[in-house]
């Protein structure tokens, strides 16, 4: 079976995110305006919620990142996002330290966006979680010595399956032109 599926968006949500590696600290538009250091992951994080969890959804984020400090500074980024087995427990909020790493991999999916030798420059990532919409989505930052700002812009879409009715009516239509060419013959 076959099915096809129009993208549909639901809502977007643009968040603001300001991170200092000097003094690792930061702020933003996101839960509770504050980074949240995983220290089995190494990372500073700032979750945004965008809507429930649901299956029948899936997740875009598109991250526009403007970084700058010394040619020796390092930096590394990663997208995190909460899975479904958080949402399920019913939490108020985002799946925030201190975890177990059990825990950690249990309630948080990852992908490594990119890491930078030389963090100066504009930066823009775009990716798309599959499978479902989780209720978080975070920006994960890791490293010394440089300064990064952006935003991070998340949308939940529907999939909308086309009806059957539809590949219906389109194959009787592809019938009715390929009858009335052979009669035409």
């Amino acid at each position: 079976m076959v099915f096809t599926c129009l993208a549909s968006p639901v809502g977007a949500t643009i968040d603001e995110f300001f991170f200092d590696a000097y003094n690792h600290e930061g702020d933003g538009t996101g839960y509770t305006e504050n980074f949240y250091l995983y220290e089995n992951a190494g990372y500073w994080t700032q979750w945004f919620y965008d809507g429930e969890y649901n299956p029948d959804r899936y997740k875009t984020v598109d991250i526009e990142l403007a970084l700058s400090g010394p040619e020796h500074g390092k930096f590394d980024m990663d997208l995190w996002w909460s899975t479904p087995e958080w949402s399920v427990l019913g939490n108020p909020g985002p799946p925030l330290p201190p975890l177990t790493p059990e825990n950690e991999d249990l309630y948080i999916e990852k992908v490594h966006i990119d890491d930078f030798s030389n963090p100066n420059g504009y930066y823009d990532f775009y990716y798309e979680i599959d499978g479902y919409n989780p209720e978080w989505v975070a920006i994960s930052l890791s490293g010394y010595d440089y300064f990064a700002g952006g935003i991070i812009d998340h949308m939940c879409v529907s999939s909308v399956p086309i009806p059957g009715a539809v590949w219906l009516l389109g194959s009787g239509l592809i019938g009715l032109i390929g009858a009335r060419k052979k009669f035409r013959k």
